[in-house]
């Protein structure tokens, strides 16, 4: 083995690490703040308990499209991942496999008991089920997304510019 070998051997491992850091802080901050909104989902679903209603899922996925939009915002500002879409897109489809293994575990520990997943599938119908895939993809897609805003979208929310766009003003 030579020592650049060595050296991208190092450095895939590395950037692994970063990659899992920032899906597993994207997905927990993202999990933490979808708390509320599960329990207003309740409320909002209260006298029926269908949650097959589309009003109720069209409030919810608007809600967590907004959850999410600050999330991946704050995290890729946070962790300063760079505007390149394998980066950003590889903290999404990691960070949305912690999410959906997080949501299966807090679920099956609050039921006690794993055959209430075949039960609830069984129960939904496919726009339930399509909601949720839409979730999945919005949170699995939102750092991506988030470069398609460009600054502008960054720049609303925190305090200082995003560093291109302070590169580019130097440039000019």
């Amino acid at each position: 083995m030579t020592l650049d070998a060595v050296f991208d051997i190092i450095w895939d491992i590395l950037l692994s690490f970063y990659v899992i850091r920032g899906a597993l802080h994207y997905s927990t901050l993202t999990f933490i703040c979808s708390l509320p909104l599960a329990g207003s989902s309740l409320v909002l679903t209260y006298p029926t308990l269908d949650f097959t209603q589309r009003q109720t899922q069209a409030t919810i996925l608007f809600f967590f499209t907004v959850i999410v939009f600050v999330c991946a915002q704050y995290t890729m500002r946070l962790y300063k991942v760079p505007y390149q879409t394998s980066y950003r897109l590889s903290i999404g489809l990691v960070g949305a496999v912690f999410l959906l293994g997080g949501e299966l575990a807090a679920w099956t520990v609050l039921h006690k008991r794993w055959s209430i997943w075949r039960e609830w599938y069984e129960q939904s119908n496919a726009i339930v089920l399509g909601g949720l895939g839409v979730m999945a993809a919005i949170f699995a897609l939102m750092p991506c997304l988030l470069m398609l805003a460009g600054g502008a979208a960054e720049s609303l929310l925190m305090d200082e510019p995003p560093d291109v766009a302070e590169e580019q003003t130097k440039k000019d």
